[in-house]
């Protein structure tokens, strides 16, 4: 026997770590320099700071505990002592900080202030600002040294500690199973274990099991490393046996080759009897079954112990089956990873998030895990290039983080799969070698790293052989490895740096040819992957919108702020990953119900785990395991008192037949549970009664078959086969047999099946002489005529046992439905076909079969109508010509339409008409079919012409949703009046006799007044809010407020309110904002270059605060820089990219500008859109412009202004200027742009704002309710402002502005019209608002020689009624009311005589000069108004349904239509399949946006020019430009007379 082997550092002797430190002092440019030159620190000084700085790193360790066996211990500062060390012949500059012993806990933490720089800079500090010096720490240096203190660790933590003593205490169990989260030493303690054994008796065997090759050569190496002496390894490596994947090839002995160990196979394994087994990854191999009992193979009972080591969280939700009476031993400290490292994989991890973070075993939190996201140049590209470089990338961030650190064998890059593996390997290596080329760089399997016994020791030196010495120090000389292996082979593993390269994919897809594959598998692979690390985590992926990493792109790393557990947690989603996969509550539940031996169906775990989310939700428990164990006790006693009942149910029933209670005990438990059980004794009865009807089916079900069966063995060939359509029928009889008469079911079934066969006989004999009458059954094949002969057989049988007929009787009346159903189905297959080829409306085809015109064959154009009067379509050819054909002379060519739908939905229509037309006869089907197809689509073309052109006449927009809700009702009506009508002649007129017009017209109004109910509901809800929205300055996109309005609506039809619904939806909109760059301390992805980011993930493991972050530096740089330069900026380099393309930074808002830079506030003229640098930075919330000026409001109320003042003898301003007289402002309004005569010599214009606590601002020249007409600055309306007024008893009665509240303000060029709030006195007190408002306005509309005196008027027309808008005219107003009811007022032709009505009320009358009341503005399809806007002369109006009208003016083509007077409203015909959303006009100028963001412009053709200046169309045209980010979109437009803005708002 061999001497019992010594251990290089026995395990159970605590091994403190030696401190050492080396810093040197630097000069201000950085080069190095003697701290005892003039002027400097000295070395006292500086020795001094090394050792304070070394005391506040160390400050956050517990003290140690009076127990040393516990305690880790602390650092004795009174040990530690600072020297200075020569370097060459230079003055001493590096400094030796040394002495003293580190406890692991310390260790951990000194190194997180060194590689962090807190190190050197709480030591710089102690210096003191003025110091001329600085100290740097070799941080590379440091490195070896916790690498020897940490990869090599000998010492167990006290909890490690704690927890091996419980698996030693553990005599009565057959083993430890010790389940712990990554990074928690479980393997560490395990192999101590296994070295206890394998040390304590020179004959005990070890078997250790692996999941992969990697982890068995790490375990053998682990053990050979803590052996002294070569011989001593030998003999104690020969007794550790390892079995890993594929586990069919056996067990394997260790031997030592060199500095390597290898595995050799190991011969009659079976025979050995193993003192202990360490399953390690144990939650992934007992997850197979055959795994499960190979190894279970391996244990002698009585003799072997088995050791389990597992990690729920990394087991993929498994329900798995452990090996009974092992011990549990749960690990809760994590003392492998960074706290920050721990913080990361959270994000992966299913559940024990809080105690995964809150219990590590050290206070170090190491440096944030980088991102190197990116994209690829197209789907289709090989990826494995772009990987590659950047994963060389990567190598490069964390060569420069470790200046001058070896870094063999201490990064490990990890792929998900072989294929990824051969794809990055040689071409890694290849750009390495050529990047790196002093480094040597050598890409390694995780299993030849894994084997590596690390540097000989000195008793190993002289015990070694020339040749192994030889072979060593080339093996030493081999370069710098860099592990390269896939996760499969690196779990369990761990090194100091981590590289995950390729490992994310799409949430919900497949990963093809992964070595686990799935979305599940992805999350798994990434924990698993990033909890491998000590020190530093880099994930280089592609950028996959929806994948597990996609939340990188949306995330900032706060350098400003210090790592803080507490404030991860707080920050922390933690169900997110729980959200996307199986539920870990089900996985707990369904393993705590299994290992309490309750048998849980599906519908019962998914039940319980709803309790258990509640339970935990309201924090009735304090962990998912507690809140498992409180449902399980309530459904044990359900369980106990359902079985209860049922035993009282069968007492009572006194008979147990036909009755197994543990089949009704579930569902009748489930029911008890969830409190659906009133009556328990009565329920359990109910159960029992329903389930001994169901046992006495079955039991008269198998005596009828075993009647049957006696049957056939006595005549076999005269006794056929029961159909399953027969024999519920004849287990009714059975049952009736023996309930009624008593007889046994035996007795009763022979009686039952001899009736059976008697029936079968005759109706072979009713069907053979039928059968042979229809001649289509004899020219069937006989395999399809036997079968079918059965089939009609068992119906037959069927219905003469179900209805009690004769045999005859249900032969005759199954053949006639057989037939009955068969010409049906000719009929249907012949209707789907004819309706595939046949013409519908504006459908693409092609003519055919033209005898008169052959030349016209096989071209192709649209059907663009029908002619009624022939019934033939109207053809237009691609060149232009017109032709009416018929429908057997066109070809389908283009897919199906709406219409086609809708003929394939009308077919059991159509097949009854076949059916008249055919009268018995199914000879001419396909004749007839055609005929009635072709006749259906030639009606149902008509109708669409029809519904259309009635749609045109009202000018309202048909849309193809619209159609499909009228045509079907509509045709069924149509056809239904054709019925008696025969196909005689095709040319013959189709519609005889039915008035499509009229039928059309009448569904049309119908529909319309619908719609305009439902605009209407839609319009109060769309004001109710934008007003909410405004008084919140919320900006909201087009797209979020139709979401917000759809869900306010449905609220508001249950009856809920208006006001609570409209607050609820926009409560949930913040909420569910686009997430921003959510700023964190876990992550670092400024190595991101993705341009993909849209800042809208799939999986955030963060939460969105509700307070604003600060942006880091980089981002408040661009964010100031001009829009258009990030461009250029995203070339520089790798981290300006991924923040110049990343949209979540950029503001929601921006506007681009066009004409003078004096009043656009560009640097510089612009003929076409140009971005506004201002909106950038100022979030703006409304823009207003008038002639030459413009004002906007930002979204803290302030509001800024440029261009050319208010009154004339003011200098212009250029440069946005903030007016700070107006704070906390809603909206501003100003004279509206335009041309009148007189312009140029105009004295200024008036403006106007309103605050949120109701008050009013004027200024400018005019009608401004001040004292003068010319007031220079804003100033707020007061009641003592209006002593002219006064005089004349208005104010008084109209508006007391102390009080009244004003909601709207708009400013023509000579009259202010004002909404006011009027509040009682009581009101005003509490703030309440009410339902009291007015109109007023002051000034004249339109006076050419004399101002009028400016007394406030009331318009009682438009008392109380509540606005969503008041906006001026020149000459004219207009108010729109919540429920999109326009309201116009004022001069009708202007002081130039507009060759239009400005108010739309038709024809203006000429003899009247004054200003005409509020009228609300009627027209065909003029329905309910979303929005309105006003130049001078013009108004443009949009429907909450997108269509726009205008009317006024037409001078230069300004209302962007063809008529040369527009009195009333009229339909921009062009825009017809556009849904508009906003709009403006400047005289001659207009514009509008679609919901789509684009933009069409028209105007200009004359003298105004402008944006639309140029083009040949004179209708709206659509415009495009570069320039503008892809994540937005055009929202509003806002023209004044030689200038105007584009607002774009960022879409989510």
């Amino acid at each position: 026997p061999h001497p019992t082997p010594r251990l290089r550092r026995p395990w159970r002797r605590r091994a403190m770590q030696r401190l050492q430190l080396v810093a040197e002092t630097r000069d201000a440019s950085g080069k190095p320099c003697d701290p005892e030159v003039a002027e400097g620190p000295g070395l006292q000084a500086v020795t001094k700071a090394l050792l304070h700085a070394l005391q506040s790193s160390l400050r956050t360790v517990e003290d140690a505990e009076d127990d040393d066996d516990e305690a880790e211990g602390a650092l004795d500062m009174a040990s530690v002592s600072v020297t200075p060390v020569a370097t060459a012949a230079e003055a001493p500059r590096v400094l030796s900080v040394h002495g003293g012993t580190l406890g692991l806990r310390q260790m951990q933490l000194l190194r997180d202030q060194v590689l962090s720089g807190d190190f050197d800079a709480a030591a710089c500090h102690d210096l003191g600002r003025d110091a001329t010096v600085t100290l740097h720490t070799d941080r590379s240096e440091f490195v070896e040294q916790y690498e020897e203190s940490v990869l090599q660790i000998q010492t167990l933590t006290p909890h490690q500690k704690e927890k091996v003593e419980e698996c030693e205490g553990s005599g009565d169990s057959t083993g430890v199973h010790l389940r712990a989260p990554a990074g928690a030493g479980k393997t560490f303690v395990a192999l101590q274990r296994a070295l206890d054994t394998l040390c304590g008796d020179d004959h005990s065997c070890v078997l250790f099991v692996a999941r992969n090759a990697a982890l068995a050569y790490f375990a053998a190496s682990w053990v050979g490393k803590r052996i002294r002496g070569a011989k001593q390894r030998v003999h104690v490596l020969r007794r550790l046996h390892l079995l890993h994947t594929p586990l069919h090839q056996g067990a394997h002995w260790v031997a030592v080759e060199g500095n390597c160990v290898a595995l050799r196979p190991l011969e009659g394994s079976e025979a050995v009897q193993y003192a202990l087994i360490i399953v390690d990854e144990a939650h992934h191999l007992y997850a197979s079954a055959e795994a499960r009992q190979t190894i279970e193979a391996f244990v002698t009972e009585g003799v072997t112990r088995r050791m389990l080591l597992s990690d729920i969280s990394q087991s993929m939700g498994h329900n798995l089956v452990y090996p009974e009476g092992l011990q549990e031993v749960v690990l809760s400290e994590v003392v492998r990873c960074s706290k920050r490292i721990v913080a990361g994989a959270m994000a992966f991890q299913l559940g024990g998030e809080e105690k995964l973070l809150t219990k590590c075993h050290h206070e170090a939190t190491g440096p944030p895990l980088k991102s190197l996201l990116f994209d690829l140049p197209n789907a289709q590209s090989d990826p494995f290039p772009a990987y590659v470089k950047e994963t060389a990338d990567a190598l490069a961030h964390v060569m420069t983080t470790f200046p001058g650190l070896c870094l063999h064998n201490r990064v490990a890059l990890v792929l998900p799969n072989s294929e990824y593996l051969d794809g990055v390997r040689a071409q890694l290596e290849q750009l390495l070698l050529e990047r790196f080329p002093e480094r040597r760089f050598r890409l390694v399997s995780a299993a030849h790293a894994s084997a590596w016994l690390g540097k000989r020791s000195d008793e190993d030196e002289e015990e070694a052989t020339e040749t192994e010495k030889e072979s060593v120090m080339a093996e030493e000389d081999d370069g710098e490895w860099l592990v390269c292996d896939t996760i499969h082979e690196l779990d369990g593993l761990e090194r100091l740096v981590v590289i995950c390269v390729g490992l994310d994919s799409v949430i919900g897809q497949e990963m093809a040819d992964t070595f686990e594959g799935g979305t599940l598998q992805a999350r798994s692979m990434l924990y698993r992957a990033v909890t491998r690390a000590h020190l530093m985590v880099v994930v280089v992926n592609e950028f996959l919108p929806g994948g597990w990493l996609e939340f990188l792109g949306s995330v900032r790393l706060r350098d400003d702020e210090a790592f803080d557990s507490k404030a991860e947690m707080d920050r922390s989603e933690t169900r997110a990953a729980e959200g996307l996969v199986s539920s870990a509550v089900t996985t707990v539940l369904a393993a705590a119900a299994e290992a309490q031996g309750l048998k849980l169906e599906e519908k019962t775990l998914s039940a319980l785990a709803t309790d258990v989310a509640t339970i935990r939700e309201r924090g009735e428990a304090p962990s998912d395991e507690s809140a498992v164990e409180l449902v399980l006790r309530a459904w044990r006693r359900c369980s106990e008192a359902a079985r209860s009942a049922l035993q009282g149910a069968v007492e009572s029933e006194g008979s147990s037949e036909f009755v197994e209670l543990e089949l009704l005990l579930a569902p009748l438990t489930l029911a008890l549970h969830k409190g659906e059980v009133v009556n328990l004794p009565a329920a359990a009865q109910e159960a029992l009664r329903a389930e001994r009807t169901c046992q006495q089916k079955a039991a008269a079900t198998r005596a009828l078959h075993s009647a049957i069966e006696a049957l056939r063995a006595r005549a076999p060939e005269s006794t056929p086969k029961l159909r399953s359509e027969v024999v519920p029928l004849l287990e009714v009889r059975v049952s009736a047999l023996t309930a009624e008469q008593g007889k046994s079911w035996d007795e009763a079934a022979r009686i039952v099946a001899e009736d059976w066969l008697r029936m079968s006989q005759q109706l072979e004999q009713a069907l053979q002489q039928v059968l042979p009458q229809i001649d289509e059954l004899q020219r069937m094949p006989p395999s399809k005529r036997q079968e079918l002969e059965a089939d009609l057989a068992a119906q037959a049988s069927a219905h003469a046992w179900r209805g009690g007929t004769t045999a005859e009787e249900a032969v005759k009346v199954t053949v006639e439905k057989w037939l009955k159903e068969k010409d049906e189905k000719m009929i249907t297959e012949a209707l789907e076909l004819a309706v595939e080829k046949v013409p519908t409306l504006y459908a693409r085809m092609r003519l055919k079969g033209l005898e008169k015109k052959p030349e016209l064959n096989s071209q192709e154009g649209t059907i663009q109508g029908v002619d009624k009067k022939v019934g033939r379509w109207e053809f237009r050819l691609e060149n232009g010509d017109a032709c009416r054909v018929k429908s057997q002379n066109l070809e389908r060519i283009s897919p199906g339409d709406e219409v086609t739908s809708l003929l394939k939905n009308s077919m059991s229509l159509w097949r009854t008409s076949v059916r008249q037309f055919m009268s018995g006869d199914i000879g001419g089907l396909d004749g007839v079919v055609r005929a009635v197809v072709e006749r259906c689509a030639l009606l149902a073309g008509n109708l669409q012409m029809e519904l259309e052109e009635a749609a045109n006449e009202h000018r309202m927009q048909l849309r193809a949703e619209a159609l499909t809700e009228l045509m079907p009702s509509l045709l069924e009506q149509l056809w239904s009046s054709l019925q008696q009508q025969q196909v005689e002649d095709e040319a013959e007129e189709p519609n005889e006799g039915v008035d499509v017009k009229e039928v059309a017209a009448q569904a049309v109004n119908d529909w319309a007044q619908r719609e305009h109910s439902q605009q209407v509901e839609a319009a109060v809800v769309a004001s109710a809010l934008q007003t909410a929205a405004q008084s919140q300055r919320l900006v909201l996109t087009d797209n979020a407020f139709a979401a917000l309005q759809r869900k306010a609506m449905q609220v508001a039809r249950r009856g809920g309110s208006l006001e609570e619904a409209v607050e609820t939806a926009l409560e949930e909109w913040r909420k569910q904002l686009v997430r921003k760059q959510v700023h964190q301390t876990v992550w670092d992805p400024s190595g991101n270059s993705t341009r993909r980011v849209t800042g809208v993930v799939r999986f955030m493991p963060f939460k969105m605060g509700s307070e604003r972050f600060d942006y880091e530096l980089l981002t408040s740089v661009f964010s100031m820089l001009p829009f258009n330069s990030l461009g250029c900026l995203s070339r520089v380099c790798r981290r300006w990219r991924g923040v110049a393309n990343d949209p979540s930074w950029k503001p929601d808002l921006v506007a681009y500008a066009w004409g003078d830079k004096k009043v656009t506030g560009l640097a510089k003229d612009c003929t076409r859109p140009t971005l506004l640098e201002l909106s950038l930075t100022l979030r703006m919330v409304q823009v207003a412009v008038s002639d030459s000026s413009t004002f906007v409001v930002s979204e803290t109320g302030a509001v800024w202004f440029w261009g050319h003042s208010w009154l004339a003898e003011q200098e212009p301003e250029a440069e946005p200027t903030l007016l700070p007289e107006l704070r906390d402002v809603v909206s501003v309004t100003t004279t509206p742009p335009g041309y009148f005569h007189g312009r140029g010599h105009r004295q200024g214009y008036a403006c106007a704002a309103v605050t949120r606590d109701g008050g009013l601002y004027t200024w400018g020249y005019g009608e401004l309710l001040q004292q003068a007409n010319e007031v220079p600055r804003p100033r707020r309306v007061q009641a003592t402002s209006m002593s002219k007024h006064e005089r004349k008893g208005q104010a008084a009665e109209e508006w007391k502005p102390s009080s009244d509240r004003v909601l709207q303000a708009a400013v023509g060029l000579d009259f202010l019209a004002i909404c006011v709030e009027r509040r009682q006195p009581e009101q005003q007190a509490t703030g309440a608002s009410c339902q009291q408002t007015a109109v007023l306005t002051s000034g004249q509309f339109c006076d050419r020689f004399r101002r009028a005196e400016p007394v406030l008027q009331e318009w009682e027309e438009l008392r109380d009624l509540p606005l969503r808008q008041l906006v001026a005219g020149g000459f004219h107003c207009c108010a729109l009311t919540t429920r999109g009811e326009l309201f116009t007022w004022g001069h009708e032709f202007g002081q130039d005589s507009a060759n239009g009505n400005l108010l739309g009320h038709g024809p203006p009358q000429r003899g009247h000069t004054g200003a005409r009341p509020p009228r609300r503005v009627q027209a065909d399809g003029f329905g309910p108004i979303a929005e309105v806007s006003c130049s001078s002369y013009t108004t443009l109006a949009i429907t909450m349904d997108g269509r726009a009208f205008s009317w006024g003016d037409c001078d230069g083509d300004s209302l962007g239509q063809p008529e040369t007077r527009c009195d009333t409203p009229h339909w921009l015909e062009d825009l017809r399949w556009q849904r508009v959303s906003h709009g403006s006009l400047a005289y001659t100028n207009g514009a509008v946006a679609t919901d789509q963001g684009r933009v069409f412009v028209w105007g200009g053709n004359y003298w105004e020019g402008g944006i639309a200046a140029g083009r040949r169309a004179r209708g709206p045209t659509e415009i495009q430009w570069n320039g503008v980010p892809s994540c937005y979109c055009c929202s509003s437009v806002a023209l004044a007379h030689k200038h105007g803005f584009l607002v774009f708002r960022k879409q989510p």
